[in-house]
């Protein structure tokens, strides 16, 4: 098995469907700077977005996750 950067794994996780704030980047990737490991798959052309959502204590979090594509139901003619 190969050894994927840290920017591969996030990635994979993030096509995969996980989302991750940035705390649970610099955690589970060891990353220093998660901001930037996003930063180089944006420019890699990955669709990632920063959304916010308020948990049930009231606090706001940002978390990374990937765009998905809708899926269109026509077929080909």
């Amino acid at each position: 098995m190969t050894n994927l950067s840290k920017t591969d794994r996030l990635g994979i996780a993030l096509a995969e469907g996980a989302q991750l704030t940035a705390r649970q980047i610099a955690s589970r990737f060891r990353a220093a700077n998660p901001h930037d490991l996003v930063f180089r798959l944006r420019n890699a052309g990955m669709n990632i977005e920063l959304n916010t959502r308020t948990n049930s204590k009231g606090a706001t979090v940002q978390f990374y996750s990937m765009v998905q594509r809708k899926t269109s139901n026509r077929k080909a003619a």
